[in-house]
């Protein structure tokens, strides 16, 4: 086997690694970010359900308001 076939044998070899180290770092940049995603959005949650609510009422309070106003 000659010397330049063993190189470019090595360089395959350890560009392998590199990427296989790459694509597991990045899976593991994506779990995490998936849990922080999940996270938020549980504590998140119980917030937007309440302005959610207090919006529903706000509305409501204004076509209460806007009918007592067509009335007068």
């Amino acid at each position: 086997m000659s010397s330049w076939l063993l190189v470019w044998f090595l360089v395959a070899a350890l560009s392998s690694v590199a990427v296989l180290a790459c694509l597991i770092a990045l899976v593991g940049q994506v779990r995490r970010l998936g849990r922080a995603a999940r996270r938020l959005s549980d504590e998140l949650g119980p917030l937007l359900e309440e302005t959610e609510r207090a919006g529903r009422r706000a509305a409501e309070r204004g076509r209460r308001a806007e009918a007592r106003g067509r009335r007068r």
